[in-house]
């Protein structure tokens, strides 16, 4: 059985401007790997009509894909052109679509707006080429269209991600002839590793990247590292993986391939711990990883950002004398500000971080990139240093994952 492809293409000139990072399209293939599809195109076109129409036709003609999904410009302004490209392809005229105009107006009814007119801005919303069909939308006023162009479909979707997402979900679930839901299977698997290089591990697992049974990736994050594992082959994938974990397993973090903050959520439901933490460079990042999951309200008690002097010596009990001798980038005020914190909130577990993120403020001593961490555990106080390359935001994303790793670390060494 041959192999099913798909082309996906993402609309709108924020795109290629740089305004906008286009998250659909990864979505989509990572969406569509599960049913055996191989992503053949990924590009992006500017809210031209023949621009769209030269990438339509690629996909669908020259690469022969079986599905092409393009997601953005079928809102109500004059930018989005994604209708007029379909119809300019198909030589069909654009007309009224009596489907889109009620799913419209019961939307809007939904929202408690009374029903009426649809205004004329709204109405080109309505307007669907000749011989295609109207995929519904019930999460966004801009409904879908499914073409049939070069004897391949092509479903042409709404750019708003949330919207975007529900509608491929219902439209597989609904329409599984349209997208051959019927192969094999394809297993997937994630690992997540730490305190290793990409070329590094690459080093280990090398060899395992060029089989053709299981296929194995590295994906680098900031702060930790995925390794994926795709196969029809389950057992041959599950074989696979732990041979790699055996090679790597002195970085190996998760073999679930979970995230920092999400392991560690786990891990403090499993021991009945509590936590929160404490932050000065990070600025909340290590709160709001933790409290974006499902289930933190349980163990998450406290956050806070303690930017200045006096709110570290308010809010987590730093020593002035600690602040002045040592400065707020050091270990000494990183413990205190975990301890501290901890004490005054009765946490069993804590994290903080304090660090110069830059692009200024370096000295010889202390430079930009250098954050320093402690972890509060139950009376103990784990600390830690380190400079992280990249710019400001990368500095601390890359603090907050490590800070949670180390978490992590000191709490699973001290359950044993």
């Amino acid at each position: 059985m041959n192999k099913k492809t798909i082309g996906i293409i993402a609309s709108g000139d924020e795109i290629l401007s740089g305004r906008l990072v286009d998250t659909n399209s990864p979505w989509i293939s990572n969406y569509f790997l599960q049913y055996g599809y191989q992503v053949k195109l990924i590009a992006s076109a500017g809210d031209n009509i023949e621009n769209l129409i030269s990438l339509i036709e690629y996909s669908t003609k020259v690469l022969k894909n079986d599905v092409t999904i393009l997601t953005g410009g079928l809102g109500p302004t004059i930018d989005d052109k994604t209708r007029y490209a379909i119809s300019k392809i198909l030589n069909k005229k654009l007309i009224f679509n009596f489907s889109a105009n009620q799913l419209y107006h019961k939307l809007m009814m939904d929202r408690g707006v009374k029903p009426g007119k649809v205004s004329d801005v709204k109405n080109i919303q309505c307007m669907l080429p000749e011989t295609t069909i109207c995929i519904p939308n019930y999460f966004g006023t801009a409904c879908g269209i499914k073409a049939i162009i070069n004897e391949k479909v092509l479903f042409a979707l709404p750019g708003v991600p949330s919207e975007m997402k529900k509608m491929v979900e219902v439209l597989v679930q609904d329409n599984p002839k349209d997208f051959d839901i019927f192969g094999d299977q394809i297993y997937t698997e994630l690992i997540t590793l730490t305190n290793i290089s990409e070329s590094r591990l690459g080093e280990f697992i090398g060899k395992y990247m060029d089989g053709e049974i299981v296929t194995v990736g590295i994906t680098a994050k900031l702060g930790y590292i995925h390794v994926s594992f795709s196969s029809k082959d389950h057992k041959s994938l599950l074989i696979c993986k732990d041979e790699v974990i055996s090679l790597v397993q002195d970085y190996t973090l998760d073999v679930k391939g979970r995230k920092p903050a999400e392991k560690l959520l786990e891990l403090c439901r499993e021991k009945g711990i509590n936590m929160g933490s404490v932050e000065s460079c990070t600025g909340g990042l290590v709160s709001s990883a933790m409290v974006e999951l499902n289930g933190a309200s349980e163990v998450f008690l406290a956050g806070a950002t303690t930017y200045s002097n006096e709110s570290k010596m308010t809010l987590a009990k730093v020593s002035e004398n600690n602040l002045k001798d040592k400065g707020a980038v050091s270990e000494e005020v990183a413990e205190e500000m975990a301890r501290g914190f901890a004490e005054k909130n009765k946490l069993e577990l804590c994290l903080s971080t304090t660090g110069v993120a830059g692009p200024t403020g370096g000295t010889l001593e202390k430079p930009v990139g250098l954050v320093c961490m402690s972890v509060y555990y139950k009376g103990n106080s784990y600390n830690y240093s380190k400079v992280f390359n990249g710019d400001r935001t990368e500095v601390r994303k890359r603090a907050t994952s490590h800070v949670l790793c180390q978490a992590i670390s000191v709490v699973d060494s001290n359950s044993k």
